[in-house]
């Protein structure tokens, strides 16, 4: 059957935020139930991604047959995605490590722009900085890791 050798291709499918893994199971679901009609290869779900999945079809009708009726379903996004993102999209960046009077700038928040020194490292994922541009007796801040970028 010339359906059967037609090309792979990935399409983005938007569903609200969080409920990625629900809308992939159910689509799953639609997918078995279909006895090989709905030609779905793979779902992907990006990490570092909010309400998004990959997913890997023949053709646009398979996906939209796939996710069709599903309430956390939103759209599929048109056009294809290219295999050069998806690999960024799944590829996870190194964690740089900080150390006690580091320099960092805040990159997320109220203090957004700002430059700081570390002081202390609480745990495993806060830090306690000491603005740079503040006055004369500072004000320890406590932030998550993920709101600061280490300034080399």
């Amino acid at each position: 059957m010339s359906g059967e050798t037609s090309k792979k291709r990935f399409f983005l499918v938007k569903t609200v935020g969080g409920q990625e893994e629900d809308a992939a199971r159910i689509a799953e679901m639609y997918v078995k139930a279909s006895n090989g009609k709905i030609k779905i290869y793979s779902i992907i779900k990006p990490p570092a991604s909010k309400g998004e999945l990959i997913v890997e079809a023949a053709r646009y009708t398979d996906v939209y047959n796939a996710f069709e009726g599903i309430k956390s379903f939103k759209r599929i996004l048109p056009g294809l995605v290219s295999f050069e993102e998806i690999k960024e999209l799944l590829t996870e960046e190194e964690e740089v490590e900080l150390n006690i009077g580091d320099e960092v700038e805040i990159i997320s928040g109220p203090f957004k722009g700002m430059k700081a020194r570390v002081v202390n490292i609480k745990d495993k994922e806060e830090i306690v900085i000491h603005l740079s541009d503040a006055s004369a007796a500072p004000i320890p801040i406590i932030l998550s890791k993920d709101y600061v970028r280490k300034i080399k």
